[in-house]
C-alpha cells in the first residue's frame, strides 16, 4: 500500500510538472516569439509610428512559424513524458518499452535542436535577428538533454536486462 502511494505521488508531481512545462511552452509560442520577432524585424519605434516594410514583414514571418514549427516536437516530447509516467504508475519503468520511449524522445529532441541551431546560424548570418546567439543557448541545452535522454534509456535497457535474469531465477 505504501509504495502505490508513493507511485501515485510520483505520477502527480511528474504529470504536474508537463503541464506546468507545457503552459510555459505555449505562453512562450504565444506570447514571447511574435514579441522577439517584432523587434528583430521592425525594430524598436523612437516614439513615432513606424510601418514595416514588405521585407521585414517577411522576416517575422518566416522567423515566427519557423518558431512555432521548431516548438512542436517539443510538445511531443511532453506527451511522451506522460506515457513513461504511465510506466511509472504501472511501475514498469525498467522496461523496453520505457527504453524505446526515451531513445526515441531523444532522437527527436537531438534532430529539433541541430534544426534550431541550424537557423539560429541562418538568422544571425542573414542578420534577421539580434537575439539568435542568445537563443542558440535553447538549442545546445536541447542537445546536452538529448545526450542524457540517450543516456537515461542506456541504463533503463541495462536495467530491464537485469530485472528479467533476476525473475528468471526466481
Amino acid at each position: 500500500m505504501k509504495n502505490e502511494t508513493k507511485n501515485s505521488v510520483t505520477v502527480f508531481c511528474i504529470r504536474l510538472s508537463l503541464v506546468v512545462i507545457a503552459l510555459a511552452g505555449v505562453s512562450v509560442c504565444a506570447f514571447w516569439y511574435p514579441f522577439q520577432t517584432s523587434l528583430t524585424a521592425i525594430g524598436v519605434p523612437s516614439g513615432e509610428r513606424v510601418d514595416p516594410t514588405a521585407a521585414q514583414k517577411a522576416e517575422y514571418w518566416i522567423q515566427l512559424i519557423f518558431y512555432w514549427i521548431a516548438s512542436l516536437p517539443c510538445f511531443f516530447l511532453l506527451i511522451y513524458g506522460w506515457f513513461l509516467s504511465n510506466n511509472v504508475k504501472k511501475n514498469t519503468v525498467f522496461s523496453l518499452q520505457t527504453f524505446r520511449l526515451l531513445r526515441r524522445s531523444a532522437i527527436i529532441l537531438f534532430i529539433d535542436s541541430i534544426v534550431f541551431l541550424v537557423a539560429q546560424l541562418v538568422f544571425t548570418v542573414l542578420r534577421w535577428n539580434p537575439f539568435a546567439p542568445i537563443l542558440s543557448a535553447v538549442g545546445v541545452i536541447g542537445l546536452i538533454l538529448s545526450f542524457a535522454l540517450l543516456l537515461g534509456g542506456h541504463y533503463v535497457k541495462e536495467a530491464a536486462k537485469i530485472k528479467e535474469e533476476n525473475e528468471g531465477y526466481i
